[in-house]
């Protein structure tokens, strides 16, 4: 037997008829003003506990819900501080907490996948999905060429608004910073230590970035293929030595580079640093500067040429 909190009658089962006399809409309301309450329909009192619905009764009841609005629909449940006030709520959130961490450690129970290989991991679709999750797979799954309707559009064209404005507000969270600052992190400390991923990267990135030559760069390149035709290659990321991507690089075997530094970017300090940087791999390096290279050629022909072959330029 239980007691109705309210009046204090017994009842095998509360009904919720009886809750309605008392100005109380159902069980949810009831335990939310007596949270310890019992209704009677608790684990075997409940008259369905261990049962399940048939598929023909499962039918019935989709055929009977067809077109009916959804008794929740619009509404909202009701969270722990609303139901137990702030302290209690914090209490029972920790106390989830280390329940979820203790399951978790636990290898036999069923909800730790820690370890544990996905159960149609290698089979094919045929083997472990029904027909009728099949047909819905083969309907919404990319064909071969298919190209996706929005291939191109810029997200806020397409995405509804407030989708839009959730990102842009995501964004500028503070979680999102947070979990960038740790991406860049792990990167940094683990990822970036591998040569080969390194390696993979910068040259990615000056793909993206510097991968074709700027009109300097295309000057600077006539100029060297006049005084030294076919030693130098222009460097759009095939070649990295330590890190350092030099604009052109001799392809005939002699370890020489060439680089072309602006005067905004760079400072007479580098130049030198730069020098001594590829010295320590044994390699040679000349920088050029954009002034000198508009305001005086020949003298940047002549040094390509003596830094290339030695001695002096002739251009006849």
């Amino acid at each position: 037997m239980v007691r109705c909190l309210v009046c204090g009658r017994e009842f095998t089962r509360i009904p919720p008829a009886h809750l309605k006399s008392h100005g109380i809409s159902g069980y949810k309301e009831y335990k939310k003003l007596f949270p310890n309450a019992k209704t009677g329909f608790e684990g075997e009192n409940n008259p369905f506990y261990g049962k399940r619905h048939t598929e023909e009764t499962k039918k019935k009841i989709g055929e009977k819900s067809k077109g009916r609005t959804p008794w929740n629909k619009g509404r909202r449940g009701y969270t722990y501080e609303e139901i137990y006030g702030e302290e209690k709520a914090k209490l029972l959130k920790e106390l989830r907490r280390q329940k979820a961490k203790e399951r978790w450690k636990d290898p036999n129970d069923p909800f730790n996948r820690t370890g544990k290989e996905p159960f149609n991991k290698g089979k094919p679709w045929s083997e472990w999905m029904s027909p009728d999750g099949m047909q819905k797979a083969k309907k919404t799954q990319f064909r071969k060429g298919h190209i996706p309707w929005n291939k191109g559009i810029p997200f806020e064209v397409w995405a509804p608004p407030e989708l839009v404005r959730k990102l842009e507000d995501w964004r500028k969270s503070e979680r999102c910073k947070y979990l960038a600052r740790k991406a860049l992190e792990y990167i940094n400390k683990v990822l970036m230590k591998d040569p080969e991923f390194r390696s993979r990267v910068i040259k990615n990135w000056w793909k993206v970035v510097h991968g074709k030559p700027n009109k300097a760069e295309k000057w600077l390149g006539r100029l060297i293929n006049k005084v030294c035709p076919n030693e130098y290659r222009y460097n759009d990321g095939w070649f990295i030595l330590a890190g350092k991507i030099p604009d052109f690089v001799n392809v005939n075997g002699k370890k020489k580079l060439i680089e072309l530094f602006g005067e905004l970017w760079h400072t007479k300090e580098e130049e030198e640093e730069r020098i001594n940087f590829f010295k320590q791999y044994g390699w040679d390096c000349l920088v050029i500067w954009y002034e000198e290279l508009i305001h005086n050629q020949p003298k940047v022909m002549e040094k390509i040429y003596n830094f290339t072959y030695g001695g002096d330029y002739n251009e006849s």
